[in-house]
């Protein structure tokens, strides 16, 4: 039997479990047929540690995503394999959660009109993409946010922010970085904006997923921004504002131009290990 049979097999015997973790519009069979696919396109990842590969795979599961490269991808760290959270995994998060009216990620390139500022009513994006003339090398990226109250939350990196992630990331010039990293780009800004926004559990684990691939230091200080954020110079209770999240109506909009459950961990865990 070679290597894809075995991991068709092992899957089908995870059925199951995969059954109660799964959102109910993901069958344990379109999980299988998406995961087999993803791994046909990576074959390298077969030759990686099996009990690394099926415990990415559940944990992909777990949170509702499946790895289509969009949502989620499977990929190669060594000798383990690790599930990464995608940009369209993220924004089905954030949509899940049910509290924003809209959540926009996009490139800002030489020939686009781009401004952004803040005042004192906030802050404030124009952005007027350059859809006839040739778009020249990407400048920035941004991820933007409107809540149901009408609140707008954004976030600008430039080019050279997203180079100091990509080189201080594992697996930096490798995977998502070197397939989609204009999608990686974009999920850099989205993970420093939902960072400021009050997150449900189940984004705040997916966002935690994502943090393992990146370097502790960054981590460090997005910790630090938050606790001096929070200091006050009165007596008075520092109360955190609870903003509002997306709903269901959330108008995503995705590329421009380029392109839930924790159910029973242990249970899933022993699986894995006795596969």
């Amino acid at each position: 039997m070679n290597a894809i049979a075995e991991v068709r097999t092992q899957l089908t015997r995870m059925a199951p479990e995969l059954a109660k973790v799964l959102p109910d519009h993901v069958t344990p069979e379109k999980f299988e047929r998406v995961t087999l696919t993803a791994l046909q396109r990576a074959p390298d990842l077969l030759s990686c540690d099996r009990k690394s590969l099926f415990e990415a795979v559940m944990q992909c599961a777990q949170d509702g995503l499946i790895p289509d490269g969009r949502e989620a991808a499977l990929t190669k760290f060594g000798s383990k394999v690790a599930y990464m959270p995608m940009v369209a995994g993220i924004l089905k998060k954030v949509r899940q959660s049910g509290e924003l009216s809209t959540i926009t990620a996009q490139m800002v390139y030489q020939a686009d009109d781009f401004q952004y500022w803040i005042d004192d009513e906030g802050e404030h994006l124009k952005h007027t993409p350059e859809m006839i003339r040739d778009a020249g090398e990407p400048l920035a990226v941004y991820a933007m946010a409107r809540t149901k109250d009408g609140g707008v939350y954004i976030e600008v990196l430039r080019m050279s922010d997203v180079q100091k992630i990509k080189a201080s990331s594992r697996g930096g010039n490798s995977g998502p970085w070197a397939q989609w990293s204009d999608q990686m780009a974009k999920k850099s800004a989205i993970r420093r904006l939902a960072k400021r926004l009050p997150m449900s559990t189940d984004l705040e684990t997916v966002i935690q997923r994502d943090d393992q691939f990146y370097p502790y230091q960054e981590r460090q200080v997005e910790q630090a921004t938050k606790a001096v954020s929070a200091l006050t110079v009165t007596d008075e209770p520092v109360v955190e504002p609870v903003e509002p999240f997306e709903s269901e109506e959330l108008t995503t909009t995705e590329e421009g131009r380029s392109e839930e459950h924790t159910s029973e961990l242990q249970s899933h865990h022993d699986l894995v290990c006795r596969l």
